[in-house]
């Protein structure tokens, strides 16, 4: 017998988030053949719902994405820059002037 996972959407955390918010996703990763890191930042020209992608079904505006090689130290940098990023969209001043600069 196969069990399939279903996504189910948190119920509890979409009660707190306020109607037409925009979210962004911070996708951080290593691969071995990568020498160099490389960083992608794309905003987006309208805001659309990734729900594969996200914990809740919120339009996303910015897509962040941090690649580079598997040693050990950079993997934990990687990391730190995700949570920066993160950060900085979460703060209002950042956010709001982010989206109005394009």
């Amino acid at each position: 017998m196969c069990s399939l996972f279903l996504f189910q959407p948190n119920s509890q955390l979409m009660r707190k988030i306020t109607l037409g918010t925009e979210g962004a996703s911070i996708l951080i990763g290593h691969i071995d053949f990568l020498e160099k890191p490389i960083l992608g930042f794309f905003r987006l020209r309208s805001a659309c719902i990734l729900d594969d992608l996200t914990e809740v079904s919120v339009l996303i505006r910015f897509i962040v994405l941090v690649l580079g090689p598997s040693d050990r130290t950079s993997i934990m940098e990687y990391s730190e820059i995700g949570r920066a990023l993160a950060v900085l969209f979460s703060d209002k001043v950042s956010s709001s002037s982010s989206s109005s600069t394009f």
